[in-house]
């Protein structure tokens, strides 16, 4: 018999609202597509995930403006009322106006009540959207 508790996945959902962004391309002030740029954004979420994310990104623009994008999000609040923080690692595109983003909780990153979360979900937006809904299935110890 396992003293162990039974691991449990759990599916939350947020929407994410960024309240700034800031872009600069990374070699030029004014440098033409396709090109490296890099943004900081803040978010703020609401749903199972009420917290405020802080971000850092890296995009690779094509001759037409879509993107591949890399990227880490320091997360502060709570999840499904635990309180804490932790980090997500995101990769994803951004192609014919619609974003869709991999991204994975950057394991050991837990702290205070999210201590040992893992887990990975999506992101995703629609053309025209100005918010984010973010997926996430993950597992905190009891």
């Amino acid at each position: 018999m396992s003293s162990h508790p039974p691991v449990v996945t759990t599916t939350s959902t947020a929407i994410g609202t960024p309240t700034n962004w800031e872009e600069t391309p990374t070699f030029r002030s004014e440098a033409p597509l396709p090109r490296v740029a890099q943004a900081e954004t803040t978010i703020v979420y609401e749903g199972d995930l009420e917290a405020t994310g802080e971000c850092r990104y890296l995009f690779r623009y094509g001759p037409e403006g879509d993107s591949e994008i890399l990227g880490f999000e320091q997360v502060e609040g709570s999840l499904r009322g635990r309180s804490g923080s932790f980090a997500l690692r995101h990769e994803g595109t951004f192609t014919e106006g619609k974003l869709l983003v991999a991204t994975t909780i950057v394991p050991g990153s837990g702290v205070d009540g999210l201590d040992g979360l893992r887990g990975s979900g999506t992101i995703e937006s629609g053309r025209g959207e100005h918010s984010i809904r973010l997926h996430l299935d993950h597992t905190v110890p009891s």
